[in-house]
């Protein structure tokens, strides 16, 4: 969006901001998925299916379409993006219950 409305931004945020919002907005859509599935509004995913998403996104992304699509490059600050979004998403969901 940031790029479509030209807005002027630091090179961290326009090189790094996808990477880290990728895991917990990939994580929420998923959440709310299999509450909606299974009926359970409480769901929460748990620390290894967070860490399995990970390490999904970061294989996916970060090793294997960079060996197969010449427009993907391997970054490990991506990595490390992705590793901080999923620590944000455990932490935010693990307080969500709490306020009710």
């Amino acid at each position: 969006m940031l790029k479509i409305y030209e807005v002027q931004v630091n090179g961290w945020i326009r090189n790094y901001l996808n990477d880290l919002l990728c895991i917990p907005l990939l994580l929420f859509v998923i959440t709310g998925v299999l509450r909606l599935l299974f009926n359970r509004p409480h769901f929460q995913v748990d620390k290894w299916q967070i860490l399995f998403a990970f390490l999904m996104v970061s294989i996916a992304f970060e090793w294997w379409a960079p060996q197969h699509y010449a427009v993907h490059t391997g970054d490990v600050w991506d990595v490390l993006a992705y590793g901080v979004g999923g620590i944000v998403f455990w932490f935010t969901q693990r307080f969500e219950f709490q306020a009710n």
